[in-house]
């Protein structure tokens, strides 16, 4: 619910040429708080209890709360008179009507689903595949470093958007694919060690598409509409990412791969086809980007 308020004030404030690698900077900040989570939430909840967890995690955005009040205010708009009968629905058709915005949502929400199936499997790979279950909590480092991989990312997308703006796509790309070699070696290696090396590594590129994805759409879109983009972005994103990529992994563990290793190939699977299908998206919208941006 947050994000796409976030993003609407983001882009307020800051220049296009810089989108990329503020939404970046923002986004990292989300992956700062599933790594804490893993390492914070897991060692409270294995030394106390879940409740006790819930708690503890929630705290600090009560004392977030009065600095957000006190120092966060509304960025000013260029006023519009202009007479305005659109409905959300009106809006929704506008935006899903350009072509790079369809490749966008497609794009990433294939990038979604090796995100949210990697996070949801992790655990079970780490347990059923190297019985080494007391390797997740410490799989929290990794996603801080996501958070540094985001920055990165953002700020390289604006690098290559100074000759081309569509080439901000490229990050896309570079997640789809980067992050392969490392989850094929990884879920297959013969300790537990090298393959918690090995994902890590492979997640730093995989989800280092966050803030670049997010900071693309707006590009195609009113400022009226910036908020309504960003819902509709994350929206679709968590339809495909949490309602495709984990229950059609667990239906291939329970029917299509058997053995030491059923996890991760089934993880793998959805990962390499995924990629492909998002690579294939974001060239697709390469082409079109400069028939449908509005900046």
């Amino acid at each position: 619910m947050l994000s796409p308020a976030v993003y609407s004030y983001l882009a307020d404030l800051f220049p296009p040429q810089k989108r990329a690698t503020v939404f970046s900077l923002y986004a990292s900040g989300i992956f700062l708080g599933i790594g804490a989570s893993f390492l914070i939430g897991g060692t409270i909840a294995n030394e106390y209890d879940w409740r006790t967890s819930l708690i503890a995690v929630s705290i600090p955005g009560i004392l977030l709360l009065p600095i957000a009040v006190l120092f966060i205010k509304e960025p000013k708009r260029i006023a519009d008179n202009r007479p305005r009968n659109e409905t959300m629905f009106t809006d929704i058709r506008e935006i899903l009507k350009k072509r790079t915005v369809q490749y966008h949502l497609i794009g990433f929400s294939l990038l979604a689903c090796t995100g949210y199936t990697i996070l949801a499997f992790v655990g079970t790979i780490f347990n059923d595949v190297f019985n080494r279950p007391d390797l997740t909590p410490h799989y929290g480092w990794f996603i801080f470093g996501v958070g540094v991989s985001v920055i990165l990312s953002g700020r390289f997308a604006d690098y290559l958007a100074r000759k081309n703006p569509s080439h901000r796509f490229m990050m896309g790309i570079v997640a789809a694919l980067g992050g392969l070699p490392f989850y094929g070696f990884g879920f297959f290696a013969e300790n537990a060690e090298t393959a918690f090396v090995l994902i890590g590594v492979g997640v730093l590129f995989s989800s280092s598409y966050n803030g670049v994805a997010a900071a693309l759409i707006q590009y195609f879109v009113t400022e009226k509409q910036r908020a309504l983009a960003g819902g509709l972005y994350l929206f679709v994103i968590s339809i495909a990412g949490f309602g495709l990529g984990p229950p059609i992994t667990g239906w291939m563990m329970d029917n299509l791969f058997t053995g030491q290793y059923a996890a991760s190939g089934s993880v793998f699977l959805v990962m390499i086809i995924c990629s492909t299908g998002a690579t294939f998206a974001f060239i697709k919208a390469m082409k079109s980007y400069h028939d449908d941006v509005l900046e």
